[in-house]
């Protein structure tokens, strides 16, 4: 079978590091796009270095910390020249997320909110 481009599903970076959020995020994209998860911000640069077809980055504020560390990668997508949608998903901090770049917020744990924000976003 010929696989048509428009078969391809998009590519998502969640950046999480909340093993129940993120499985409830997996969840509730399921079937939507590749979801490339990682919950250390290493993973998260190296993943999107490497992968310049993301097309959505879902953003925790602060990774295995108290404090907002994830800042970069909203510079590092930029320097990139990356073009796509980033939305702040955390609990406290997503002010300071789209301070810095993020282009939309939702509140952790709003279920079906990020999804319909996802999926208006990557039909724009």
């Amino acid at each position: 079978m010929k696989e048509d481009k428009d078969d391809i599903l998009p590519i998502i970076l969640l950046v999480e590091d909340n093993d129940l959020v993120g499985k409830s995020i997996l969840d509730s994209l399921n079937g939507l796009a590749t979801i490339l998860w990682e919950t250390t911000l290493d993973g998260a640069i190296n993943t999107l270095v490497l992968n310049q077809g993301i097309k959505l980055i879902i953003l925790d504020a602060c990774l295995k910390s108290p404090i907002t560390n994830t800042l970069s990668i909203i510079q590092i997508a930029r320097e990139i020249d990356l073009q796509c949608p980033i939305i702040a998903n955390s609990t406290d901090f997503n002010e300071e997320l789209i301070a810095a770049g993020a282009t939309n917020s939702s509140k952790v744990k709003a279920g079906n909110d990020l999804k319909n924000l996802v999926i208006c976003l990557l039909n724009s």
